[in-house]
């Protein structure tokens, strides 16, 4: 039988590795954000580039830069699906983390 004291610890455990897991998972949410500006910033960049190269290349850019924009949105895209994956991934094991923090320090307790 778990007398008052051992419960109180094992309440505070648990909300101390709670509050811990928040913090983690807020902490890769920020950083995947970052990388997900990033990978945006990226993308124009690029596109301002290709932009650049057919305005010079040739006055009817307009015409030429169609395909290449397509690609260059195409690529964007599927990097910042990966971002988005990866974030996804990382938030679900994050939880299994914690969960499985969670559980042993019940357990040990």
């Amino acid at each position: 039988m778990v007398n008052l004291t051992e419960e109180k610890n094992i309440i505070q455990i648990i909300k101390e590795a709670e509050e811990n897991a928040l913090a983690e998972i807020e902490n890769a949410k920020q950083a995947d954000e970052k990388e997900i500006e990033m990978a945006e910033k990226q993308y124009i960049a690029d596109k301002e580039k290709v932009a650049d190269y057919f305005r010079e290349k040739n006055k009817t850019a307009e015409n030429d830069l169609s395909p290449e924009m397509d690609r260059i949105k195409n690529e964007a895209r599927v990097k910042i699906e990966n971002m988005l994956s990866k974030i996804k991934k990382t938030a679900e094991e994050n939880s299994e983390k914690a969960v499985k923090f969670l559980m042993e320090k019940v357990i040990t307790q």
